[in-house]
């Protein structure tokens, strides 16, 4: 009888993709759980980070940029 592991799957995501000229360098790599990544693609198929965003603003926020510029100031603790 097999042991069930108690690891999850693990899965290597490119960030920027490779059929979009994205490398196999580690800052182009993030580790997902197999589920997590199945539901990245799902989501955002085969975009690139900046079109990702660029969709979200365009098609879910009405074109307000003010979101995105709001998080970037938060996660770099700038003040507006």
């Amino acid at each position: 009888m097999k042991k069930k592991s108690k690891r999850k799957h693990a899965s290597k995501h490119h960030i920027i993709p490779r059929s979009r000229g994205g490398t196999s360098e580690l800052e182009n790599i993030a580790g997902l759980k197999t589920k997590e990544h199945q539901t990245y693609h799902t989501l955002f198929q085969n975009k690139t980070p900046d079109e990702i965003i660029e969709h979200l603003v365009n098609h879910y926020w009405k074109g307000n940029w003010n979101y995105v510029k709001k998080a970037y100031q938060m996660y770099h603790g700038e003040k507006e």
